[in-house]
């Protein structure tokens, strides 16, 4: 059975945009700086509808955080289901917003994602093609994802700090090509530089 965007698809969208907008004007006073530059490495696990699909994943961010409360977001992930011994690649855009409590930076993440799923036979063919997503036999599909988490302090020097961020995650997608709901976790190393 075949899903289509409709009004109720919207209102959800909107429903979360709020959210993220309350999550951005509630966290304490912003800090006078330029802004930051940050990038984000992990690892993480999902699973799907589908029966017995759990998935591995990588994931690579780079963000630019302003008023050190609101970034905007592009990651990449390269991942492995069980269902279909399909490869995913992920590329994602997205807006994040954080709170301040204590040491830690609780964050909620909106983004527009851009999913390409096949066979590992594909990959294996022409690894590059697969993973750029011009290759035969690749479902390409788009959605929204959602991501909840925390960022924890580990090291600082200067303008550089480190941390580690532990993150839930959500990835809903239109249509009948794949499952349409992904959702798990990652923890991840990640670098921030005060510009």
């Amino acid at each position: 059975m075949s899903r289509t965007w409709n009004p109720q698809h919207r209102s959800v969208m909107w429903g979360c945009l709020l959210v993220l907008f309350v999550v951005i004007t509630w966290g304490e006073a912003p800090t006078a700086h330029a802004g930051d530059i940050r990038v984000t490495a992990g690892l993480g696990g999902a699973g799907t509808e589908w029966r017995s699909d759990a998935m591995f994943t990588t994931k690579l961010k780079f963000g630019y955080r302003f008023l050190d409360v609101f970034g905007i977001y592009g990651d990449f992930g390269l991942g492995y289901a069980g269902v279909d011994q399909r490869v995913l690649t992920q590329f994602a855009l997205g807006i994040q917003g954080w709170l301040k409590f204590g040491i830690v930076r609780p964050y909620l993440r909106v983004s527009i994602v851009h999913q390409h799923e096949e066979s590992l036979s594909v990959v294996a063919g022409n690894f590059g093609k697969a993973i750029l997503g011009i290759g035969e036999g690749i479902r390409h599909r788009g959605g929204i994802g959602f991501g909840l988490g925390t960022d924890i302090p580990i090291f600082r020097y200067k303008k550089l700090r480190l941390f580690l961020a532990i993150e839930a995650f959500l990835k809903w997608f239109p249509g009948d090509m794949g499952p349409a709901v992904y959702a798990g976790g990652n923890l991840s190393l990640g670098m921030n530089f005060h510009l």
